[in-house]
């Protein structure tokens, strides 16, 4: 296994809960499956909490170790941007629970495709700059 397997699963699972979250809100469902849209926030921001400790834990220590300068730059700008993301996530999951949805489904639509724009930058950034580095020293 790969270092960089775990974390390329994460952020598809991440994605996925991403997905199930906005078809319920481009259906329109939100009001009568509010409680599905909460569950969805839960099960993604546990599963990125899971992906940046093991980001912590295993991927970055190895590339801010790396003899290239490049490689450890790169991680740590990766560090930095979802050090910024991670707090915004967490307000956002924080904030809206069931009922905060369905009173609310046009306020936490706008909250959500911004959170989710820029966590799909980040891990589009992850997927096609930061782990092909760890991959091709394979």
């Amino acid at each position: 296994m790969t270092l960089t397997e775990t974390p390329r699963e994460q952020n598809s699972n991440i994605l996925n809960y991403a997905r199930e979250l906005t078809e319920l809100i481009k259906k329109g469902q939100l009001s009568h499956r509010a409680s599905d849209a909460e569950l969805l926030i839960k099960q993604l921001t546990d599963e990125l909490d899971a992906h940046v400790d093991e980001e912590n834990a295993y991927l970055l220590p190895f590339l801010f170790q790396h003899p290239n300068e490049r490689i450890r730059e790169t991680a740590r700008r990766s560090k930095n941007k979802l050090n910024e993301i991670v707090p915004q996530i967490k307000r956002w999951s924080n904030a809206w629970r069931a009922s905060q949805i369905e009173n609310h489904p046009d306020a936490f639509f706008d909250e959500t495709r911004q959170v989710f724009m820029r966590l799909k930058a980040h891990i589009d950034d992850e997927n096609t700059r930061l782990f092909p580095l760890v991959e091709l020293e394979k």
